[in-house]
């Protein structure tokens, strides 16, 4: 991987151009981290910062140093994913020598740095010290979490379980679909497949030129069907999971559009107003085309399709956009899946820390499963 250095001061990596946000503080690097070094490790803590040893958190504002300063780039930025530029972000492990890295996928109206990603980025980054402090809390038993009822193998955190306890963290790859975010092209209420062949697309490019091992796939909501819609095309994940997605596709529309939506669909592309997460407005257009393709796509016949990767299903009980339902009969429909059932979670598992915790250490208990089962 090559450094190349552009007018204005920014430095662009070869095929690609990394996320460097400044913030006001300054912070003195490690002396033994080298520029490649800084660049790619994104994770929650960068480490000692001088010698008050405060850790930096690099979640939103991935770190600050004279050199960031200097060579300030506004973006990770994937080139010529499905001939468009899309904007992620790449956290690394707290283990400097780790190559297996997970894909985390947005959902409906929302971006890279929406749903519960950064903290799920975070998390896997620091995999062993978050179920640690996670097990130190008594939020875990010797079974399975509270408020989490468990169907399917087992995939809950297990404080006796030495392996998660050491785990040493996974890489995370979170980026924006087209139309989304910061990602070029425009938004669309549809686009299934074409936000597949975006994520095999981001696979590809992290294994041919990021030297990643992708491992695992997670999708919250749309995306959540997206990933069951991956798997069923590709297969080529060992380790899915499916974060409160749709099985039932023809539901929904009508409550969130209104009755007569198809009838002017139909008539012409409706304007529509939205928000992200973030507060950000914007407006798109319903077109007929976007609402036949979410009409006609078959979550069951998705579900029979895989063959290959192991699937996890994690759903609130509280989640009223969404309902419970649907996650249940996703899980039933994929052949030897796992259900976790977070009990008062609603859609964004933001109803409490609590089951914000529930929800990474089921994240988290799986991809051990994954490892200790010969899965990846």
């Amino acid at each position: 991987m090559q450094l190349l250095q552009q007018s204005g001061g920014q430095v662009l990596l070869q095929g690609l151009s990394l996320a460097v946000r400044c913030s006001s503080s300054d912070v003195a690097l490690r002396k033994y981290l080298t520029i490649s070094e800084m660049l790619f490790v994104l994770s929650d803590y960068v480490g000692d910062c001088g010698e008050e040893g405060v850790l930096h958190r690099t979640r939103r504002d991935l770190f600050t140093s004279q050199l960031a300063r200097k060579h300030l780039v506004p973006f990770f930025q994937l080139l010529d994913i499905c001939g468009l530029k899309l904007a992620g972000t790449l956290t690394s492990s707290s283990n400097p020598g780790s190559q297996q890295c997970i894909i985390m996928c947005h959902g409906y109206q929302s971006y890279r740095e929406g749903f519960q990603l950064p903290a799920l980025a975070a998390a896997l980054a620091e995999a062993g010290a978050f179920t640690l402090q996670y097990c130190s809390k008594g939020l875990c038993s010797s079974s399975v979490l509270r408020g989490v009822r468990a169907q399917g193998p087992k995939h809950a955190v297990k404080t006796t379980d030495p392996h998660l306890l050491l785990l040493a963290g996974y890489n995370s790859f979170r980026f924006d679909f087209s139309g989304n975010g910061d990602s070029e092209g425009a938004f669309r209420f549809a686009n299934y497949w074409g936000e597949v062949a975006e994520i095999h697309a981001a696979k590809q490019h992290l294994q041919q030129h990021e030297g990643q091992a992708v491992i695992g796939l997670l999708g919250h909501s749309k995306a959540g069907g997206e990933v069951v819609l991956y798997a069923s095309s590709y297969d080529d994940i060992p380790l899915v999971v499916n974060v409160a997605g749709r099985f039932w596709m023809d539901r929904g529309v009508t409550m969130r559009f209104g009755e007569d939506v198809f009838e002017r669909a139909a008539a012409a592309p409706v304007e529509m107003p939205a928000q992200r997460d973030d507060g950000h407005t914007f407006t798109w257009l319903l077109t007929k085309e976007d609402l036949d393709e979410r009409m006609n796509l078959d979550m069951a016949a998705a579900a029979a399709g895989i063959k290959r990767s192991k699937v996890l299903t994690i759903h609130g009980t509280a989640d009223s956009v969404i309902p419970i339902d649907d996650g249940r009969q996703m899980a039933e429909s994929i052949a030897g899946s796992s259900l976790v059932e977070v009990e008062g979670a609603d859609h964004n598992f933001r109803a409490s820390e609590q089951v914000l915790q529930q929800l990474i250490a089921a994240v988290l208990g799986f991809l051990q499963e994954g490892k200790a089962e010969g899965w990846v």
